[in-house]
């Protein structure tokens, strides 16, 4: 928990800078980097870890709900059963847990994309600045 508010800090020390220093001559600018602005605000947000407001909390946490009800109901229509309600809630469980693999490895591929294009020097000249 400590090093991931290090992180956030990092972020919006670095954004701060942005900022405020946008508009002169002898700072850096992302075009010199060959990078967009987008960019840099995408690579920032998935350093600072994802998803940081509470709507977009709610559609991450409403989409494993979805996961996890979803065999469950399935199987509510079959003969009911302790035996059919335990094979829903594993495969609820199963199902989120694809999700979430999924999510962290397109999470990650998006990240390395970024690192690959000059986002990291660009942060980097930034910090020294």
């Amino acid at each position: 928990m400590r090093t991931e508010n290090k992180g956030k800090e990092r972020v919006y020390a670095i954004r701060r800078k942005i900022a405020e220093n946008r508009g002169l001559n002898d700072f850096p600018k992302p075009e010199d980097f060959s990078i967009t602005e987008d960019e840099v605000d995408d690579f920032l947000y998935e350093m600072m870890g994802g998803p940081q407001s509470i709507e977009e909390q709610k559609k991450i946490y409403t989409k494993y709900g979805i996961c996890f009800i979803l065999p469950i109901g399935i199987v509510a229509l079959m003969k009911q059963s302790m035996a059919n309600f335990l094979i829903g809630v594993a495969s609820g469980l199963i199902l989120c847990a694809i999700y979430y693999l999924i999510h962290k490895f397109i999470r990650q591929r998006k990240l390395n994309k970024l690192l690959q294009s000059g986002v990291k020097e660009y942060i980097d000249a930034v910090e020294r600045y």
